[in-house]
């Protein structure tokens, strides 16, 4: 909701014929993007998170465009024309940074980002944690050693948080 708040700000200028694609992929990473990520790295997410996110850039490239949903353009001829990466890989490679900087500090809130907390969950299907998206994602390193030992070496680390993104 905030993005889109962030959106109407600058939709004048997002849609304007008279300014340049370039000119307005700059605003959008100024001033729109970084609302739209604000704090992804501390959240959990789930398949409807990720498509609303997509779904919100998807729009504002058809903004930034001027083609509408009847046009029937591609969205992967919409990323050729304004030249802009997915928002996705971003956020998975701010929540490995992130994770690797948690891992690295001695905090308590470390266990709690984890999700190692002492005791009983709740009967049913478990919640998705945080951590679950760290395992999901990092499935060239499989297993929860091989992640651990990587993230205390910080240059291998970010050389694998830029290859998983």
């Amino acid at each position: 909701g905030k993005a889109w708040g962030a959106f109407q700000k600058k939709k004048e200028l997002m849609t304007s014929k008279h300014i340049s694609l370039k000119s307005k992929k700059i605003i959008y990473e100024t001033y729109i993007l970084p609302v739209a990520l604000y704090a992804t790295e501390t959240m959990t997410w789930n398949v409807n998170m990720c498509q609303k996110i997509e779904v919100f850039h998807n729009h504002i490239m058809r903004w930034m465009t001027g083609a509408k949903l009847r046009d029937k353009v591609s969205i992967t001829a919409l990323y050729a024309k304004t030249v802009m990466k997915p928002v996705l890989p971003e956020i998975n490679k701010i929540k490995f940074l992130w994770y690797g900087h948690m891992k690295r500090s001695c905090l308590p809130v470390r266990t709690t980002f984890e999700g190692m907390i002492e005791g009983k969950r709740k009967r049913g299907r478990p919640k998705r944690r945080w951590r679950d998206d760290i395992s999901e994602w990092c499935q060239s390193l499989c297993d929860w050693d091989t992640i651990n030992k990587t993230v205390n070496d910080r240059v291998k680390w970010r050389n694998h948080c830029n290859a998983f993104c």
